[in-house]
């Protein structure tokens, strides 16, 4: 099966049998959620070549590319855009590549794959194992509870109410902020170059801490067992330490807060 949808115009399919989705557009924005019912598409070419959509053994593929221009008189031309919403099983994994398009994520138990270039990603309820990558554009994310893999270059990263037992996020000068519920077998590492790293954990967490930087400030509102501390380094546990959590920044800062505090008790001069 294969549809094009010409600029200007929209297209609605009920469809059955997908196994998998894949996204490419440039422009516009993306939105990818569950259903209890078949897969539903909404795809809408706002400007640009056609939208291209195929069905093809379980794999649904939605495709807009942005023309290449054929002479110097239509570089100019609008950037292809396009509006695409997709529901799906919650169990169908999803993959979806933007160059400024901005993604929504909600409520998959699928693997979940998200890369931009400048669009900013929304991921809320996701159980599966996530990977979202953007360059600019910032990570918003919400409730997730499985593998969750995330890296930026300048976006910044808010993530709030996890309890994944595998967590790691990885910028270069975007911000890191953390709420999180701990399990007690997780592994969280978090790394920054000049971005601030905020991690925030209930105060009867089992956590093992070991923090590194070069330059930034290190803060903590919350009393380590077997701590240690230094100018370039932060370690103790939580509770029994049953979990791991390892952050380093070159020169971003780093702070460790309770749910229960306000602002930190421990800091260390530079």
């Amino acid at each position: 099966m294969e549809h094009w949808v010409e600029e200007g115009r929209r297209l609605v399919l009920d469809l059955h049998d997908v196994a998998e989705v894949h996204v490419r557009v440039v422009g516009g924005e993306v939105s990818v959620g569950a259903t209890s019912g078949p897969t539903r598409l909404e795809a809408e070419c706002v400007s640009g070549e056609p939208v291209r959509i195929e069905l093809s053994e379980g794999v649904l593929i939605i495709e807009h590319h942005q023309e290449q221009p054929a002479s110097l008189f239509s570089i100019g031309r609008p950037r292809a855009e396009a509006l695409v919403g997709v529901t799906v099983p919650p169990d169908v994994p999803v993959d979806v590549k933007t160059v400024s398009a901005p993604v929504v994520a909600a409520g998959l138990a699928g693997d979940v794959d998200v890369r931009t270039v400048s669009g900013e990603i929304t991921c809320n309820y996701l159980t599966g194992s996530v990977s979202v990558t953007s360059v600019s554009g910032a990570i918003d994310v919400d409730a997730v509870s499985g593998r969750f893999h995330a890296g930026t270059v300048s976006g910044d990263v808010t993530v709030s109410g996890a309890c994944a037992a595998d967590l790691a996020t990885k910028t270069v000068s975007g911000e890191v902020t953390v709420d999180l519920d701990v399990k007690p077998d997780g592994t969280y590492h978090m790394s920054t170059v000049s971005g601030d790293v905020a991690v925030r954990v209930a105060e009867d967490a089992s956590v093992s801490l070991d923090v590194t930087t070069l330059s930034g400030d290190l803060a903590a509102d919350v009393d380590l067992a077997d701590g240690s501390v230094s100018r370039r380094k932060l370690r103790g546990r939580l509770g029994a330490g049953e979990a791991t959590m390892r952050v380093h920044t070159l020169s971003g800062d780093f702070v460790l807060l309770s749910r229960a505090g306000e602002q930190p008790r421990l800091e260390l001069a530079q």
